[in-house]
């Protein structure tokens, strides 16, 4: 999107929203076709305008009926939208159904939605400006900068940092302790006899990703290890197992199986690296033991079964909650955790003597 459609979309979305005010919930709105010809805008402005209004709670879309101010007493209703500089990825809609689950319980109580921003986060704090909500569950994008953070610490709503939380000490947020994730993954290879470790990474940069990759590393040279690094060269709406195949394919034809033990950073692209062990003539886990990150569901279908680190959904699910509730009765939402789960399976073998 061009700079000039993003600053006219903006205004256009400012001016609806001031006329959106003095309608009644639950009345018709303007057709995209009145807003091109009353604002004179493109379809594509108009669309971008309607996608905030949307967002931001005030206006409802009807398939074959119209477009509709948001009814009073959904409005009334606490709010809480959930903030992803992401794509739909499992893990996105793991948090999400977990949320939605249990504040689904309170229907006449909590309102909660779902917001996917571009991958890099650009203009981000726009958006959540834009955003009608009383708590909006952040997942930031990998380096945010101070001032960023100011900005959205000045914002009339309450921000809730869902990350690593040890670079914003004093604000709303959920810990996922993300560095707990690779260091629990580099702890059960080395418990379990190996000494030879290697780490495809196969993510996408982000802050939780980053300190994925810290403490398993970090971890593992403080037990005097230096894994084999292997990065995918993974971007932001790639398919990761294919390129998960291909790095860790051309490592082994360039260095071998110079590791018994491997972390891959996703269990997406586990896959990838399963096949390419299979392909070079390993077994997992008799010659090589594996372990993933995420949790998902399909990791239960590999050949074999694969031992990950997941994301506590549920644990998640309640801190947010137990935030919200304090919210909702005047509080502060305060600082929260969620450690991550060691999910056992069969990819992992013990080579101790």
């Amino acid at each position: 999107m061009s700079k000039a459609v993003r600053s006219r979309s903006r205004q256009l979305y400012l001016e609806l929203r001031g006329q959106l005010e003095s309608i009644q919930g639950g009345r018709r709105f303007y057709s995209q076709r009145k807003i091109m010809e009353q604002f004179r805008v493109t379809r594509h402005v108009a669309d971008q305008a309607l996608r905030l209004l949307t967002e931001a709670g005030m206006i409802e879309v009807r398939p074959r009926e119209g477009i509709f101010v948001v009814r009073n007493q959904q409005l009334d209703r606490f709010r809480v939208v959930s903030f992803h500089c992401d794509w739909q990825s499992e893990q996105v809609r793991n948090f999400d159904q977990a949320v939605e689950k249990v504040l689904g319980v309170e229907p006449d109580r909590y309102a909660f939605s779902t917001v996917l921003y571009p991958f890099d986060g650009r203009d981000c704090i726009e958006r959540l400006e834009a955003i009608r909500a009383d708590a909006v569950l952040f997942y930031p994008p990998y380096g945010m900068k101070r001032e960023e953070l100011r900005r959205l610490l000045a914002l009339p709503k309450t921000i809730v940092f869902c990350c690593n939380t040890l670079s914003y000490a004093g604000v709303d947020a959920v810990d996922l302790h993300p560095e707990l994730i690779g260091m629990t993954a580099a702890h059960h290879l080395i418990r379990n006899g190996h000494r030879r470790l290697a780490l495809l990474l196969s993510e996408p940069m982000s802050l939780a990703e980053h300190c994925r990759i810290s403490s398993f590393l970090h971890l593992a040279r403080l037990n005097g290890l230096e894994p084999a690094v292997i990065d995918c060269g993974v971007r932001s709406g790639d398919y990761s197992p294919t390129l998960a195949h291909a790095a860790l394919s051309a490592h082994l034809e360039e260095h071998g199986a110079d590791f018994t033990g491997i972390f891959v950073s996703s269990d997406t692209s586990a896959l990838g690296a399963l096949k390419a062990l299979k392909d070079y003539g390993l077994n997992v886990p008799e010659d090589v033991s594996v372990i993933g990150n995420g949790g998902f569901a399909a990791g239960t279908l590999y050949t074999p079964p694969l031992t990950t680190v997941s994301e506590n959904f549920a644990g998640f699910a309640a801190a947010v909650k137990a935030g919200v509730e304090a919210l909702s009765a005047g509080g502060r939402f305060g600082l929260r955790s969620a450690p991550p789960l060691l999910i056992e399976r069969q990819s992992v073998r013990n080579i101790n003597p």
